[in-house]
């Protein structure tokens, strides 16, 4: 007799139900400084390292510092106590324990216990400081903006730093950017004079005299970034400049400076960071951030003759850079440390503060946050698979400036710019394909109000529409040429579209045939829009540049400002309901005051026509990008410092009594008179969204089977199987979940062929 052969799923286990929690309005999720790094320190142990930066606006400053004692495993942001006097630009530590950092206004801090306690140094200068360097537990130095406009500045110190002597010298200074010593009397200082020129100068005792060097450069303003020696004799520089040509100088030298050439160019404006680890070996981070942004970093093996270049998965602005060992260390912009153990081919990332563009949810549980900017640092994105309790990094996810799903398995990841492109995933984001938005201008943003239909929108009024879910894309007239900032569609047929330019041409466009044509709408005042919303086809807002707020009853023939909030911009604005709504605004990011970039949230209570302020961004620059619920209709919003905020109402909480769900149960008599498909039944004792879905065991997405709101009774559905595209999946454990905004239950299912 042959054996019988079928599938056969199998019940194992009921997972208890999790309840709700009450928690305070908005939670801060996570929250890092995200600012930039000016200099990075590690010791050759590879375990202990350090890194500084900070961030000024509006007269305010906010140092910040960070340290490993693991080789980076961990970076841990340190309470700086002196955070608030300057921005951190420099560290020097000699031994696990005892360091030094510079920053601006003359400020330097010195540490005997490896960083947790600091204490100030008298600079007896208010200059800004921008490098410092150590021999020894002793002996240092430091330089930094030119003294008094003229003479370039050095400082010295035989004590540790109880007592710092000025050495400053000459009048032709404007900016000292770096110093090095290769022993107790012979060191260099580089940057840029006072004809913006670049420039090095050399002391052969300890930095009483000095000696400008001549460098062969062509006529051009720019700065030597960074100078380094391996003796007295063998050693580098980087030049950074937008306007000497070709741009990226590398300087060699190997009679201690007596005459450079140059080795190399790196072909990008700004070379900030080098690091010479013997007589064979250095290492370059060159960025451009001007169109085309690009990072590089370049790596020599046999003393610069040739070079290796390798893209680094950033385009920040790069500071610092140093090897431990073989491994290369860099840190950047946004907080930025990555560690590359292939000479520059791969990268981890060590620690990231990055901006957060956007956060979209596929289902209760799975949610997503990219990282997006002008300068390419889209390629970066966390996930929950836990509704937000934990995030990871899905290095599968291609990132982008915006991520937006439909439901568990349609969803997009888009790349803002002039060649602007998409990711678009069928199947919960295992697996994206490229497409192009078409070129012709920047497209701001994208927008799919189903897995088929959706409209890309930016400059020079832009607006194009896709009905194959984001593969092709056809350009559509909007009846402006100034930029299309938001659109809104309640449904593939009805939606809105405005945008302006600078502070006003404000517009308001509508259509009811998905776009095919765009009748012009009136508002109150045309300010530039910068987000539409409607409940829909009758009632409707915008929020405006200059923190204004218009509302429509009428599907937009008729608008009026219901009310506004003191800032300059309002970036975004969520409804509840025709009372209940939220809105994000921020601050100029500027010299002026008030002007600090910090993000706000206000809540309405009343249509608009007045703003609650809610939250307020602890940190300089911290503005906010974006508010989204998830499928529970909880509210989220992220932006600068790596925020993540979520808002939870206790009080709205306390009144609605818990969904109890009598959990997830198999069908039927016994498993084994269900060979090829298992019914899963649950109840709900009132209405709620609920999201049942089949994951393997690695607890990737195979199939959504419910996602939406149900009734209260009693439900079923069904799995052959089969994976969301009907084929049949292999033997193996699988995982049904149930979850509703307070409950979640689970059942562990074997599959055998």
């Amino acid at each position: 007799m042959r054996p019988l052969r079928c599938s056969v799923l199998i019940l194992l286990l009921l997972a208890a139900p999790l309840g709700a929690l009450a928690q305070p309005a908005w939670q801060t999720v996570m929250m890092t400084p995200g600012t930039f790094l000016f200099d990075l320190c590690l010791l050759e142990d590879g375990q202990h390292g350090w890194a500084v930066g900070g961030q000024s606006l509006a007269g305010e400053v906010q140092g910040v510092l960070f340290r490993t004692t693991d080789g980076g495993a961990h970076w841990t942001g340190v309470d700086f106590p002196y955070a608030a006097e300057a921005q951190l630009t420099g560290v020097c530590f000699v031994d696990a324990s005892r360091g030094w950092i510079v920053g601006s206004g003359g400020r330097i801090y010195a540490s005997t216990d490896g960083g947790e306690s600091w204490t100030p140094q008298t600079s007896g200068t208010g200059l800004d400081l921008s490098s410092v360097y150590f021999l020894d537990a002793q002996r240092g130095w430091i330089t930094g903006e030119g003294d008094n406009g003229h003479r370039h500045l050095v400082l010295r110190t035989s004590d540790g730093g109880a007592h710092w002597e000025n050495l400053s010298f000459g009048s032709s200074c404007h900016q000292n950017d770096c110093i090095f010593f290769a022993d107790d009397q012979q060191g260099w200082i580089s940057g840029w004079d006072n004809t913006l020129a670049p420039h090095i100068h050399h002391t052969q005792d300890g930095g009483q005299s000095w000696e400008r060097q001549d460098l062969p450069l062509p006529p051009g303003a720019g700065t030597v970034s960074q100078v380094q020696f391996v003796d007295t004799q063998l050693g580098w520089a980087t030049v950074s400049s937008l306007y000497q040509s070709p741009a990226g100088a590398i300087l060699h030298t190997s009679d201690g400076g007596a005459t450079w050439s140059v080795q190399a160019h790196t072909g990008l404006h700004y070379n900030y960071a080098l690091d010479v680890r013997d007589a064979e070996h250095l290492a370059i981070a060159a960025v451009q951030i001007l169109s085309p942004a690009q990072e590089q970093i370049w790596v020599s093996g046999d003393g610069g003759e040739t070079w290796d270049v390798h893209a680094p998965p950033i385009t920040h602005y790069t500071y610092g850079l140093q090897y431990v060992g073989a491994e290369i260390w860099i840190a950047a912009q946004y907080s930025t440390i990555l560690r590359s153990r292939d000479e520059g081919a791969s990268w981890e990332w060590q620690n990231h503060a990055p901006i957060w563009s956007s956060v979209a949810w596929s289902s209760p549980y799975d949610g997503w946050l990219v990282a997006g900017s002008h300068v390419l640092s889209d390629g970066y994105c966390l996930r929950t698979r836990d509704g937000g309790a934990s995030w990871h990094r899905d290095q599968d996810a291609p990132g982008g400036s915006r991520v937006q799903f439909i439901d568990a398995h349609a969803g997009w990841m888009f790349f803002e710019g002039n060649a602007a492109r998409i990711w678009r995933t069928v199947d919960g984001g295992q697996s994206w394909s490229w497409h192009s938005v078409g070129g012709g201008g920047w497209i701001e943003d994208v927008q799919f109000v189903n897995a088929d239909r959706g409209w890309a929108h930016g400059g020079g009024g832009t607006i194009k529409r896709s009905d194959d879910g984001g593969v092709t894309w056809t350009h559509q007239a909007s009846g402006t040429n100034d930029f299309v900032q938001a659109v809104d569609f309640i449904t593939p047929s009805e939606g809105w579209a405005v945008g302006g330019y600078g502070g006003g041409n404000g517009f308001v466009r509508h259509t009811t045939d998905g776009g095919d044509q765009w009748l012009p709408q009136t508002p109150a005042y045309p300010h530039h829009f910068q987000d539409v919303t409607f409940l829909d086809d009758q009632r409707g807002w915008l929020c405006a540049v200059g923190g204004f707020v218009h509302r429509t009853l009428d599907g937009g023939q008729s608008w009026s400002i219901v009310g506004s909030v003191p800032h300059s911009y309002t970036e975004e604005i969520v409804m509840e309901d025709q009372q209940t709504g939220w809105l994000v605004a921020r601050n100029h990011a500027g010299g002026g005051p008030d002007e600090d970039g910090r993000g706000f949230i206000y809540r309405t209570a009343d249509g608009g026509a007045s703003w609650i302020l809610e939250w307020a961004a602890p940190w300089i620059g911290g503005s906010l990008s974006d508010l989204a619920r998830d499928k529970d209709g909880t509210l989220w919003a992220a932006g600068q410092h790596a925020t993540l905020l979520v808002y939870r109402d206790p009080a709205a909480a306390e009144m609605q009594p818990p969904i109890t769900v009598r959990g997830l149960q198999l069908s039927g008599a016994q498993p084994m008179l269900h060979p090829s498909e298992v019914r899963l039944a649950y109840a709900l004792e009132r209405a709620a969204p609920v999201d049942v879905r089949i994951c393997d065991s690695a607890g990737r997405l195979v199939r959504c089977l419910q996602d939406g709101w149900q009734s209260a009774g009693r439900h079923a559905v069904a799995w052959d199987g089969t994976d969301g595209g009907g084929r049949p999946l292999p033997a193996g454990l699988y995982f049904a979940t149930l979850r509703t905004p307070a409950d979640r239950s689970g059942i562990r299912i074997l599959r055998l062929r």
